[in-house]
């Protein structure tokens, strides 16, 4: 069968008079699956998940594919991570790791974290580096130097395709400020 996305699966649409999502496909007209594969399952939020349950006839296979250590949704509830840790359904983790991840320090070294084991923090290795700043003045400044210049130059990424996570939202190096900083350094307003 033909991929699609859960929402298209259910067939969502938008309720004329009240401008909400509904889902054709509920426990009035589900869908006519024997199996339901969702592959990025850490991507869905509770509510797309009763939705999807909701969809499913009886006796019908859902087989749920994602990464666990992903970010969680960003609608409420973690129902990937939640799911495996209730050691309620039958998991096969994968732990070898496949394709370009093998030269990857990034993959290696989130293998790592996952074990217990601290990742290596050599100054360079190749697709991951360790840069160490104490203070957020010079997080932020580092940030700029490497999505304005290091980064374009030495990996060839467009700016415009560097993404910039923080862990807060406050202070010099959280996500306000360095949302100004960034916009000051790569899309200044233009004149007038």
């Amino acid at each position: 069968e033909e991929a699609s996305t859960i929402h298209r699966l259910l067939e969502a649409g938008i309720d004329q008079n009240t401008g909400k999502m509904y889902f054709a496909r509920d426990e009035a007209n589900p869908l006519k699956a024997d199996a339901v594969i969702v592959d990025e399952m850490s991507m869905v939020d509770l509510n797309l998940m009763r939705s999807l349950l909701a969809a499913l006839r009886p006796m019908c296979r859902l087989i749920l594919v994602g990464d666990a250590d992903q970010l969680p949704s960003v609608g409420p509830g973690n129902v990937f991570s939640d799911l495996i840790r209730s050691r309620r359904l039958h998991v096969v983790e994968l732990t070898e790791i496949f394709r370009q991840a093998r030269r990857s320090a990034i993959v290696r070294n989130a293998h790592a974290v996952n074990v217990g084991e601290t990742p290596v923090l050599t100054p360079n290795q190749g697709d991951y580096f360790f840069l160490r700043r104490r203070m957020p003045e010079q997080v932020a400044q580092t940030i700029v130097e490497l999505c304005q210049v290091r980064l374009p130059r030495n990996m060839g990424i467009d700016p415009g395709q560097i993404q910039v996570l923080s862990p807060t939202r406050r202070g010099a190096a959280g996500t306000a400020a360095l949302n100004r900083v960034l916009q000051a350094a790569l899309n200044p307003a233009a004149p007038g």
